[in-house]
């Protein structure tokens, strides 16, 4: 299936509809529109979330996606959950996520932190296997989430909601507005294209995903 870039180019269609035309198949059913895993967990290694957790909740937080367009920093989730989340609830960030001004202001902020060093793609699945709620701004560990019937929330902007997981049952996803004229603009980092119009190389996220433009 040639289908690299469809979605990254400009496409709003939902990618799992985009798979079925492709083939040039009716869609039987929604259920086919979402992923499906299998759903135990396949070993008993220890997560991050079991080694360095506590016994509250836990709240994995992946804020960074593999373009700049669409992470944002991790302090800005952070800063917007609820009260009694922020007093109750262990949170979870990968140091590899962190921007500068997440280095800077995390410690500040006098909340039940964890701050996870370098991971394993192995681990990474278990952290999100593991988690009691799982925030992400990239779709892959949203994907795993709805895959094993697990909780989980979405939050978008260069791109819809709609356009990555409009038929998921267990995961919800929201979109997020600005100012910026072309939002959502369906587009995705490449060699020719590395930052959005209205961004700057070196930026950490585009202006549409940080609260501080």
């Amino acid at each position: 299936m040639e289908m690299e870039g469809v979605i990254e180019n400009g496409s709003s269609t939902n990618w799992f509809e985009l798979f079925f035309q492709f083939i040039g198949e009716q869609i039987p059913d929604t259920e086919f529109l979402r992923p499906q895993l299998k759903t135990e967990r396949i070993n008993n290694n220890a997560s991050n979330i079991q080694r360095l957790g506590s016994d509250k909740p836990s709240l994995l937080i992946c804020n960074k996606a593999t373009a700049m367009m669409r992470s944002c920093h991790a302090s800005d989730i952070i800063l917007s959950l609820p009260k009694n989340i922020l007093d109750n609830w262990q949170i979870f960030v990968y140091k590899n996520n962190l921007s500068q001004e997440d280095i800077k202001y995390l410690p500040l902020y006098e909340r039940d932190i964890v701050i996870i060093e370098q991971s394993t793609l192995a681990d990474f699945f278990l952290d999100c296997y593991d988690a009691n709620q799982l925030i992400s701004v990239d779709t892959g560990a949203l994907h795993f989430r709805e895959g094993i019937c697990k909780s989980g929330i979405g939050i978008y902007n260069s791109f819809t909601a709609d356009s990555r997981t409009k038929y998921y049952q267990y995961t919800k996803s929201f979109d997020i507005s600005s100012e910026c004229p072309k939002q959502p603009c369906f587009l995705h980092e490449t060699i020719k294209k590395p930052f959005c119009d209205y961004g700057k190389k070196g930026m950490f996220a585009a202006p549409c995903f940080d609260s501080g433009t």
